[in-house]
């Protein structure tokens, strides 16, 4: 038997319960694109070479400076870009969930007057 309350009940759900859980799903796939770029780490390590120091003799010291700051200089491109990617997609989930949002909170209104202009027609 369901319960003479049962549209004050899902406005409830729709707007205060959904809504936090919507909020949470947000939250978890931010984590997730945090975890999988680690921005943190891209930002404190920006001017370091990609790959470890390689040790030559005196006799090449001009190389091997010349091949550092190459390195340097390629794993600052890479981390750079790398930012500028999480940025993106951030900026692309964040405003996803922005529209989700309008749309959740527009839906019963669209979905009444639906109804309701369905009701209308058949009278016509």
């Amino acid at each position: 038997m369901r319960s003479i309350f049962f549209p004050l009940e899902y406005l409830l759900w729709h707007y205060k319960d959904a809504l936090v859980d919507i909020f949470y799903i947000l939250k978890n796939y931010l984590w997730s694109l945090s975890r999988y770029f680690s921005p943190r780490i891209l930002i404190l390590e920006l001017f370091n070479p990609i790959i470890p120091n390689i040790q030559a003799s005196r006799s090449n010291a001009f190389g091997l400076a010349f091949s550092k700051i190459i390195l340097i200089f390629s794993g600052l491109i890479y981390r750079i870009l790398s930012l500028l990617l999480y940025l993106f997609f951030y900026a692309l989930i964040v405003s996803i969930f922005l529209l989700g949002y309008i749309f959740w909170f527009s839906l019963p209104v669209f979905a009444s007057s639906l109804f309701i202009q369905g009701i209308a027609l058949l009278f016509i």
